[in-house]
């Protein structure tokens, strides 16, 4: 993709939403990844880090890319978190509280063209733009408490999805626009919800250990996400949407992943706070490799 190449080789630091000024060394290892999103063409990844330690960059959240083998990393967006692309590769969408409350905007690559698509004072966040790129799922507090949510890409025809009492979080879409799936929390663990993406044919994945989080579909139609055993470890772990055939991922400990759009690689975060790695792995759950942070971390 030439645009996305050429947007890429000027992508820049920001001292303040739109302001260009000149590119921000890799960052360093002592920092937290929280999430994760390949581009469309699968050269590069997007990213979101906490660091304190960096004297150059805004406080608190900044969003950060580069490729998969952890060079060219340069500083996209300040200030913002939970990062996603948008299908063509041009643009990315992010949550921000610039203006005071947690919203979504989107911008070019570098940070600049920003829009805000969300107002009013609900935390607005976790934004997941569809592959068909005519609707963007998030999620919101604005009905008491989270759940996920749709809208067209300038912020119109918002509407509900999810529908039940529990926490919800970190939506994604099948590689085909048509469904949903996420992970709900309430008193009693968490769980993968699915449904259409006008949130019909809602249903609840039965999982086989004490929970899951941070589910995506996979393009052969199977979920991947992070199982938690009882005793705690968190593996990645593939199963059937129906619950049937639960299958580990190469024995990887990670508490986020998501698939490359050809379903060849999956990138993966690691560790725990305030230190966390990026990964990639081959989707068999061969040749894992530290490619951002630090291996003994």
């Amino acid at each position: 993709m030439k645009a996305l190449a050429l947007a890429l080789a000027a992508c820049v630091a920001l001292a303040a939403p739109g302001a260009a000024q000149p590119p921000t060394a890799e960052p360093p290892p002592a920092a937290f990844r929280q999430d994760v999103a390949w581009s469309p063409d699968g050269l590069h990844l997007a990213w979101s880090e906490f660091s304190i330690v960096r004297p150059d960059t805004a406080p608190g959240w900044n969003i950060w890319i580069g490729t998969p083998a952890g060079t060219n990393i340069l500083r996209a967006v300040p200030r913002a978190r939970w990062v996603d692309w948008a299908p063509d590769g041009r643009r990315l969408v992010y949550s921000s509280n610039w203006d005071g409350d947690w919203d979504v905007y989107t911008s070019k690559l570098d940070g600049t063209d920003v829009k805000r698509i969300t107002h009013g004072p609900a935390k607005d966040r976790q934004p997941a733009w569809s592959p068909r790129g005519d609707r963007i799922a998030f999620v919101s507090d604005r009905a008491g408490h989270q759940q996920v949510y749709l809208m067209n890409p300038d912020g119109g025809s918002v509407r509900r999805v999810s529908a039940d009492t529990s926490e919800a979080s970190n939506p994604a879409w099948s590689p085909d626009g048509s469904r949903l799936v996420w992970f709900a929390r309430d008193s009693t663990g968490d769980r993968i919800h699915l449904a259409d993406a006008d949130g019909s044919n809602a249903s609840v994945v039965p999982i086989p250990d004490a929970g899951a989080i941070h589910p995506c579909f996979l393009r052969n139609g199977r979920l991947l996400f992070t199982g938690v055993t009882p005793a705690g470890r968190k593996l990645l772990t593939t199963i059937e949407p129906d619950g049937s055939d639960p299958q580990l991922v190469g024995g990887i400990e990670a508490f986020f992943a998501r698939p490359s759009r050809d379903g060849r690689r999956i990138a993966f975060l690691s560790g725990s706070w305030p230190r966390s790695r990026i990964g990639v792995v081959r989707s068999d759950g061969i040749a894992a490799r530290v490619v951002v942070g630090d291996p003994r971390e």
